[in-house]
């Protein structure tokens, strides 16, 4: 019921918000021009065009987790330079719009002291408020920033750290793998993961997660909501993190990982400086009492 009470509000907002922008173009839009409209709607509400790929829409989402959300990311800023006129000036006001909103609302809150914001692309923590004293951060970005932080780094060559904040160079294979992983299924993603033999984290798979179950099974089955709120909960204290419950529930995201054991939970990637030299790995005991498997590369 929660589902069909969000998708038919989500459909309706849509369908409102299609009607008042045909109305702007009035009697004599084109039926191309009224097409452009739907699509970017779609678009900037979170559901992308997979185009020649639609009718394997099905296939996909047993493969990733939200496919057309996620691809909808990238198509966004594009579709600025991309279709009709109303259509393109629709995707400028709302991005710029929402941009410009969360930025002032990021700015505010690292100016009055409530966290510290991240502006280098080419850190996962970008456009990131991170809450000061804890390793809680609220990403208010919706996933826009991913393809930022992708682009940069591919661009670049580099990745900033969270932990010392320092620059690596990283493989952009490596990238682009670690992102794709990202965005895999829970089936899929456990099935890589058991034959690693470690989580997306880095930590075993029969571990204790925060719940007491097999780390396996607390990324495969427990929903992202539970999980904000558990791990915030564990960093801030369970009176301190009673906000995130109404902030999470709504879809908003919130990630906590520490300098230890970073990345803890849904990582962005883990980065080898040199993929050519050889490894050593050995598993250790964060001060949160998770254990882990650690990389280091030896002469």
């Amino acid at each position: 019921m929660s589902e069909r009470g969000y998708v038919t509000m989500l459909n309706k907002l849509r369908f409102d918000t299609f009607v008042r922008e045909a109305e702007k173009l009035g009697e004599g839009a084109t039926t191309e021009q009224l097409r452009d409209i739907a699509t970017t709607i779609n678009i900037l509400s979170g559901r992308g065009n997979l185009g020649r790929f639609a009718e394997a829409g099905p296939v996909l989402n047993g493969i990733f987790f939200a496919p057309r959300f996620a691809i909808s990311r990238f198509q966004a800023p594009l579709r600025v330079a991309m279709g009709s006129a109303s259509a393109r000036k629709l995707t400028a006001q709302a991005l710029v719009s929402y941009a410009s909103t969360v930025s002032a609302w990021l700015a505010m809150a690292d100016l009055a002291g409530v966290g510290e914001v991240e502006w280098d692309p080419r850190s996962s923590d970008l456009g990131k408020l991170r809450i000061r004293g804890t390793n809680t951060r609220i990403d208010p970005w919706m996933g826009l920033q991913q393809p930022v932080v992708l682009v940069s780094r591919l661009i670049s060559g580099q990745t900033k750290t969270t932990a010392t904040k320092e620059l690596r160079e990283l493989d952009p294979g490596l990238v682009i793998q670690r992102f794709f992983e990202t965005k895999l299924h829970p089936s899929p993603r456990a099935v890589l993961d058991i034959r690693r033999g470690e989580v997306f984290g880095g930590e075993d798979v029969l571990a204790p997660s925060p719940l007491g179950i097999p780390n396996i099974a607390y990324e495969t089955f427990v929903s992202l909501f539970i999980d904000d709120v558990v791990e915030a909960a564990r960093d801030m204290g369970p009176g301190s993190a009673i906000w995130t419950i109404p902030y999470s529930f709504f879809g908003g995201r919130i990630q906590t990982f520490g300098e230890e054991d970073q990345p803890a939970r849904r990582p962005q990637q883990r980065v080898r400086l040199n993929p050519r030299r050889r490894v050593n790995r050995r598993t250790i005991q964060f001060p949160s009492g998770r254990t882990g498997t650690v990389e280091e590369e030896v002469d």
